[in-house]
Order: C-alpha cells, then structure tokens, then sequence
C-alpha cells in the first residue's frame, strides 16, 4: 500500500465547493458499492485528488480525479484533459513519489481520430509501451515532465468513461452497480436507492471533513493529518455499518458463496418464469438484454456528441410504455402474456423514434435489461432471494 496518506495535500478546497460535486460524489459512492463486492478496502476522499482507492497492503493506491462535461461542451482531446485534469494529477503522482496508480472517471465522450485520446485510452489498457511512447512525446510539455516521467507517468494511467451526467449518474449507479451488488450479497436489490442514499450521505460527510465527535462540525484543518484524514477515511466496516444502519446485514461468505453460483441473466429469467412467460421468452430475452447492454455501453460515452442523452430518453420511453401495459393487462392473476404483447405493440409504435441505429426489437431488450434492474416486472413482485423452488411455488 502506498504512502500517499502521509503526506499533507498541497490543497484542501474540497469542502468549499461540497454542494456542486454530486457527480463526483456519486463515482466515490460506485468506488464504495465495488468495495462491498469485493469484502475489503477502502477509499479517503479530498485527499490529494478526489479521492483515493486503498486496497490491500502490498498494493498501489490508486489516485482517482473525476471530471465532469456537459454536453455543450463537446468531447475530450488529449489537449482538454491535460489541462484540466491530467497535469494536476500527474503533479500530485510525482510529489508522492511516482508509486501509485492514477485514473480518470468521466462522463464525457473521448475524441476519436488518429493520436487523439480515444486511441490513448486503448493503448493505456493494452499498456503497450509501444504504443505508449508517441503520447508521452507529445503530452511532456503539457505535463511539464521530461518524455520518459511521461512515459512513466501514462505506465500507470487509466481513463474511464460512464455514460450518465449529474442528473443521471445515480440512476445509472443504482442500477448498474447496486442493485447486482444486493443480489450478490443476498440483500434485496429493492433496498438500492436506500442503501445508494445512505451511502452518499457518507461519502459528502467524509468530504466536508465532518468532526466524529461532533458531526455537525468541521474538522480543524490544523488537527491533520490524523484526525482530518480519518474523518475523510470510508471503510468496508464503515460501509457494512451504514447498510446495519439501515437494518441490512449479510455474510459475506456466504454472499461470495451464491455468487459463485449464480450465472448472469438469473434475476431477468426468473421474473419472466414467474410472469409465464414461457420458454421462447425465457431462452430469447437474455440475448436481446445483452445485445441492448452493449448499445447502452456503445453509446453512453456521448459518441456521437449527444448519444448518452438519448439512450436515456429510450431508457424512460421503454419503462413509461412497460407501466401502462401492466397497467393495461394487470386484470388477472397472471398478466404477464398480455403485457408482453400490449408492450411490443407500444415499442412498435412509429412515433417511437431515435437517430441511433436502434430498433424495436433492441427497445424490447431495452424492456428485458430494466426487468433484470428490478424497475419493470411481469408478475406480482416476489423474494427473489429465495430458493427457486420456494419463489416459484
């Protein structure tokens, strides 16, 4: 594990602007739900960067700064991201010693083209030394770095890209992240907006460097580093202390256990079975889910420039068009079959448009992934935690 919580950060503005960083807090709150799946860790927010991913002693830490944009703001190049995120950050690595992993999370589209940073981002995950090599050339003098602490420096970088701004990047953690991650702990994924809540509400304490002692007030910055930095500090037992907060506990051995256990696409076929669907459904359903997931992933870095929005248009046209046909076909015990009909027609309709190459059968897979987020469901609502001969009786 590095040393880079020894070190007094050169700033400590975060607590300053505390009200306008939702997105940001909503990422931190994503880098907490993965520390729940994974049984350990922890993350120090404000500290250095936005904050700061600690695993286990022998590992690196990982220095994170995230960067929203807005739409009218167009992609990120190379140049725009040096200058606004990468120079800083790279800054902040060298000063603690070059040790540490760095990362990007942003939800702005990255710009293609030849030596633009789309293809950076590609080269940085094969990490190609190669292909690395004309980047730190390129990118030294922004960094203010010699070519080779460059080279070092893009060794150890990653940019990552989430297809959602600040008005949806809660949803979209809710229930790309949360949600599957209750299941794999055997707590309902209807808990997720409580537990997304509870956990929010932890990351803005840590950053605003609230006192544990009194939390109504500010930590002193003089009392750093050991008091500040461990109010700014979120652990797994912090994390499983805000889910028994809530009355939510689990073992996550035995979670680890089931989740080995479980193969994707269950949630989803188990809610069709129980809808009666049949099983044309429920052997066709998981591919049109997964054929409209890689859409949504295609398309939610914002390339083309407005892409994102639109799939979350879709996102809201599908669940709206899968109310009012449960609403519609809700007359019998089991509705299923006729909401299943009453909704292809609805997503059939012409006035259902969209510039993208999406069509009514990929909205249907649209129907399918928000069934497999718990947001539509074909019969009465059921504990799908429970043995599936218990939840099918």
């Amino acid at each position: 594990m590095g040393d880079s919580l020894a070190v007094t950060p050169s700033e400590d503005a975060g607590r300053d602007t505390a009200s306008w960083y939702r997105f940001q807090y909503s990422i931190t709150v994503l880098e907490c739900i993965l520390i729940l799946s994974a049984g350990s860790g922890s993350v120090v927010v404000e500290h250095h960067t936005d904050y700061i991913r600690r695993g286990a002693p022998h590992e690196p830490d990982e220095l994170v700064s995230v960067k929203h944009r807005t739409s009218d703001m167009g992609v990120w190049s190379i140049a725009t991201l040096t200058t606004k995120a990468l120079a800083t950050l790279y800054k902040r690595w060298r000063d603690l010693g070059a040790r540490d992993r760095c990362t990007v999370v942003t939800n702005g589209g990255l710009k293609t083209g030849a030596g633009e940073l789309r293809e950076l981002s590609e080269a940085l995950v094969l990490s190609d030394q190669t292909l690395l090599q004309p980047f730190a050339e390129r990118m030294a003098a922004r960094l203010n770095a010699t070519i080779a602490e460059a080279a070092e420096f893009l060794r150890v970088l990653s940019v990552k890209t989430v297809g959602a701004d600040e008005t949806a990047i809660g949803g979209h953690v809710i229930t790309s992240y949360c949600r599957p991650t209750l299941l794999k702990l055997g707590v309902s994924p209807l808990h997720s907006q409580r537990v997304f809540d509870a956990l929010f509400a932890l990351v803005y304490e840590a950053a605003s460097g609230l006192n544990d002692d009194e939390p109504d007030t500010w930590t002193p910055t003089e009392s750093w580093p050991e008091q500040l930095l461990a109010s700014r500090t979120i652990s797994y037992t912090d994390l499983c202390d805000a889910l028994a907060h809530l009355g939510i506990s689990f073992d996550a051995v035995a979670a680890a256990a089931r989740h080995t256990n479980t193969t994707p696409g269950t949630v989803l076929v188990r809610k069709l079975k129980r809808g009666g669907l049949g099983p044309s459904v429920e052997q066709g359903a998981p591919g049109l889910r997964a054929r409209w997931y890689a859409l949504e992933s295609q398309y939610g870095e914002d390339i083309p420039i407005g892409s994102a929005d639109e799939i979350h248009r879709l996102r809201r046209i599908v669940l709206n068009k899968a109310m009012l046909a449960e609403s519609q076909a809700r007359t019998t015990a089991q509705y299923g079959p006729a909401m299943h009909i009453a909704l292809d027609r609805a997503l059939s309709d012409d006035r259902v448009r969209t510039n993208l190459p999406i069509d009514q059968i990929d909205l249907m897979g649209c129907a399918y992934q928000l069934t497999d987020e718990c947001l539509v469901w074909w019969s009465e609502p059921f504990d799908l935690l429970a043995d599936e001969g218990d939840a099918d009786e």
